[in-house]
């Protein structure tokens, strides 16, 4: 199975075409940045997409976003636009796509990639990961988990993540959790820092013969 577009499938001649992805908090959109500058690739993030969508409708914050009545009537059509543009945007020469879904909806269409990656990490590193992320901390351990912030960032996190299984899985019947069945490196960077979770990345993508 291939992928076309305008009738055409992906030359090679296009170079790299690699995919990362990750939940919120995993640092994925970090090695993400590291990954494309060190191959020279040009970087498109479907979540950037999703939040200006929201910045439009006024919110600041997906996990708000996501239960309004707005995107409840119209989640279907909004994922499906922005998986339709990612798809487009394969089809450019050396290009890095961050995305929860592009790695699975690559495997659906037959889209041929040259690597797909994966970054996850335990929860309650995502959330202090997102918190620190947002300012006013400097590290982890300035976190306290039975404070106010923390749970607050915990349930928003939390709300993210079960609504973006709920829609991938109606829209795909991607199987969100199963990162192994879509993505050729899975990475737990939950005792890593960022230069080691991509020096990591580095070693897979050499080792696996996926970057010559």
């Amino acid at each position: 199975m291939f992928a076309f577009l305008n009738g055409n499938i992906r030359p090679r001649n296009l170079g790299i075409l690699m995919v990362v992805g990750g939940p919120g908090g995993s640092g994925s959109s970090t090695i993400a940045k590291h990954l494309g500058k060190h191959f020279g690739l040009r970087r498109y993030y479907g979540g950037a997409r999703m939040r200006q969508i929201a910045r439009d409708r006024g919110y600041n914050s997906l996990a708000d976003f996501y239960e309004t009545d707005y995107f409840l009537k119209n989640s279907v059509e909004i994922d499906s636009d922005i998986d339709k543009y990612l798809v487009q945007v394969s089809y450019q020469p050396d290009v890095l796509i961050e995305s929860k879904t592009f790695a699975a909806l690559s495997h659906v269409r037959g889209i041929p990639c040259t690597v797909k990656i994966w970054i996850d990490a335990d929860f309650n590193v995502k959330v202090k990961r997102t918190m620190l992320s947002r300012g006013g901390y400097s590290n982890p351990e300035d976190i306290d988990e039975n404070s106010p912030e923390y749970k607050e960032a915990y349930e928003n996190l939390k709300t993210r993540y079960q609504m973006d299984e709920q829609r991938y899985e109606k829209l795909y019947s991607i199987d969100y959790p199963g990162a192994e069945l879509y993505n050729d490196i899975v990475v737990d960077s939950t005792k890593l820092d960022v230069a080691s979770t991509f020096n990591l990345i580095l070693n897979k993508i050499k080792d696996g013969g996926f970057i010559s």
